[in-house]
């Protein structure tokens, strides 16, 4: 079944809507950074007054308000890219990682001197992708290895429980649900995969549950609730919904999504829902998506963001208020706020 929408005006990187429909996210140019070096991953920290910037090896923090954006601090670690970045929301420590395989986890301190808590090495080739559990206890990583490390944080050691061989290629996406106990991936292999996690004493592990074939492998895939992710087929135009079949407990794909658009997509930049707003980020070809997800279990696309250019990467904040990029064109680190229709 495919599903229509009304696409609302399209937004490029030099212009705002111009018609009486007001943009959701609207650029801050007053905040902008020039940087020419690729960057693959940026975050907001909890309460958005830092911002950490993948730049090449190097990781920038910046201290961060509406009226300016200031470099605070270098952090030195990884021998290659940085891959993503992710600020944990409890402990607010930096997570990064690396096309050098390696995880780093770095103290909260982060304006003065900077601590490397631990290195997390167990992959051989660069990482792709990791989800960090609501508890702050569990980081799952996929990498270019085809592999997916299994990390179990025990006192204040990290370990790799767990190595997972699923995938036959690259794993580029993963997501956990909103009650903890499914994991979701796709990679290179056309193939998404289901995971239990099951809780025992202070241990957590993984079992395979389904494998969906696809057509087209894809880069990013997202959890919307416990029964409901969206996946997105790469040099496609349409976003794929995925569902839980009360009968059997598998899941199955109900609808399609027509979206801007679905030229050669690359790698990082992963879903990301925000609840609270029911916004769903994608990142497809040229674009950025911004949907809602309304009551009535529907998508509707908000705005779609065209930077003419396939090598875009970044983030929402965690409270969706704040939409922060790079893209090759304009080398700039762009943010854009939320406004309420």
């Amino acid at each position: 079944m495919k599903i229509q929408f009304i696409k609302k005006k399209v937004v490029s990187n030099n212009q705002e809507n111009s018609d009486k429909m007001k943009a959701i996210y609207q650029q801050q140019q007053q905040v902008s950074i020039e940087q020419i070096e690729n960057c693959y991953s940026i975050d907001f920290s909890n309460g958005c007054k830092t911002i950490a910037v993948g730049e090449e090896q190097i990781i920038k923090v910046y201290s961060f308000t509406l009226n300016s954006i200031n470099l605070i601090n270098k952090l030195f670690g990884h021998r290659n890219e940085i891959s993503i970045l992710k600020f944990m929301l409890k402990s607010n420590h930096l997570v990064s990682s690396s096309l050098d395989g390696s995880i780093s986890i770095w103290s909260q301190c982060l304006l003065a001197k900077p601590l490397k808590i631990l290195k997390l090495v167990n992959h051989l080739k660069g990482i792709l992708c990791y989800t960090i559990n609501s508890d702050e206890n569990l980081i799952i990583t996929g990498s270019y290895d085809s592999t997916m490390n299994v990390w179990i944080k025990k006192e204040n050691f990290w370990l790799c429980s767990q190595k997972l061989t699923d995938h036959s290629s690259a794993v580029y996406g993963i997501s956990i649900n909103e009650n903890q106990n499914k994991l979701i991936s796709c990679g290179h292999d056309n193939q998404i995969l289901v995971f239990s996690i099951h809780y025992f004493r202070d241990t957590q592990f993984l079992t395979k549950m389904q494998s969906i074939n696809v057509d087209l492998y894809g880069f990013r895939l997202c959890f919307i609730n416990n029964n409901i992710f969206v996946f997105q087929p790469n040099n496609d135009e349409n976003l794929f919904v995925y569902e839980l079949n009360d009968n059997d407990g598998k899941f199955i794909k109900t609808k399609e999504i027509g979206l801007y658009n679905g030229i050669y997509c690359y790698e990082f930049f992963p879903q990301q829902y925000i609840r609270e707003k029911q916004l769903l980020i994608n990142k497809n070809g040229y674009h950025i998506n911004i949907l809602r997800y309304k009551l009535n279990q529907e998508f509707v696309l908000e705005q779609s963001i065209n930077f003419d250019h396939y090598f875009i990467f970044g983030s929402l904040s965690y409270n969706g208020e704040y939409l922060a990029t790079w893209d090759w064109k304009t080398k700039q680190i762009q943010i854009r706020k939320y406004q309420e229709n």
